[in-house]
């Protein structure tokens, strides 16, 4: 991307971001098992640059025009070197009623989610944690991203991008974790 084209890019993407700040979608995903349930709520939201540091970025052996850096993030998932047009907003988990906390840390990252992104959510074994499990974006800027969630406040994520994933990815989200009535 030419630097003028980033510029009109990230201009074009705060005049939209003005206009529709209060439009988000949310997807939802429950998990039951044994009388205990695991909710995941995700709210998409558009992409506000105003509320990031957007900037141009160039990274190592990219002999192209630069691609964008979001509140020092210098590989944001989903971009595809771009300004995103959404990102997620709340990402909320609920274990038998209980909120967990959720560092934004955790998904800040994470951009152009879709309404229809595939996205479960099982309870762990001991049903003392959530497994929530995530794919976003598209095309050349794909990616899957696999949180843990405890109740003692532990949490951990394991992301794959383009560069790191295969043609078929790591989780395998059509025949592994959803049924047919869980999209």
């Amino acid at each position: 991307m030419k630097m003028m084209d980033f510029i009109r890019v990230a201009m074009s993407a705060l005049l939209l971001g003005s206009q529709a700040s209060a439009q988000f979608n949310v997807l939802e995903r429950t998990h039951t098992v044994d009388g205990h349930r695991a909710l995941l709520r995700i709210e998409i939201g558009r992409f506000e640059p105003k509320q990031h540091t957007v900037r141009p970025f160039h990274p190592t052996g990219h002999s192209g025009e630069p691609c964008v850096e979001i509140d020092g993030v210098t590989e944001p998932l989903g971009t595809d070197c771009d300004v995103p047009t959404t990102e997620i907003r709340a990402l909320v988990v609920t274990l038998d009623g209980a909120t967990l906390t959720i560092p934004r840390e955790l998904y800040r990252d994470c951009y152009e989610p879709r309404p229809d992104s595939n996205v479960a959510v099982r309870l762990a074994d001991d049903r003392k944690g959530v497994f929530v499990f995530f794919s976003g974006s598209d095309g050349a800027g794909s990616y899957q991203v696999l949180w843990v969630f405890r109740v003692d406040g532990r949490y951990s994520r394991i992301s794959c991008g383009p560069k790191e994933c295969s043609d078929a990815g790591f989780l395998d989200f059509d025949h592994y974790f959803l049924k047919s009535d869980e999209r």
